[in-house]
């Protein structure tokens, strides 16, 4: 699925942490994990954007493809969810 997929519908924030609470993240790419940086699944880490809304996120590091980085975050609010984020324009740190 790319990015415009899906289905719009409106929701209040609670309704949204509620889906996230109760959905079950969908199953890892299929690509080999490929982190140049040296960066290894189940590392502690931190990704933020390089030029805009450079707020870090944390989480572990699930997968570091050719074009995609995906970070396991878990809160009591939503749950367990899979933050996925573009390879390029992001920056990817140790916690």
């Amino acid at each position: 699925m790319g990015f415009g997929h899906g289905a719009f519908s409106e929701m209040t924030s609670e309704e949204a942490l509620e889906v996230a609470r109760n959905a079950t993240p969908a199953a890892l790419p299929q690509e080999q994990f490929d982190e140049p940086n040296g960066f290894e699944a189940g590392q502690q880490v931190v990704i933020a954007a390089t030029d805009y809304g450079i707020d870090p996120v944390a989480g572990e590091l699930l997968f570091a493809g050719s074009e995609e980085l995906i970070l396991r975050r878990e809160d009591e609010r939503s749950g367990v969810v899979h933050v996925h984020f573009p390879r390029f324009g992001f920056r990817i740190e140790t916690r």
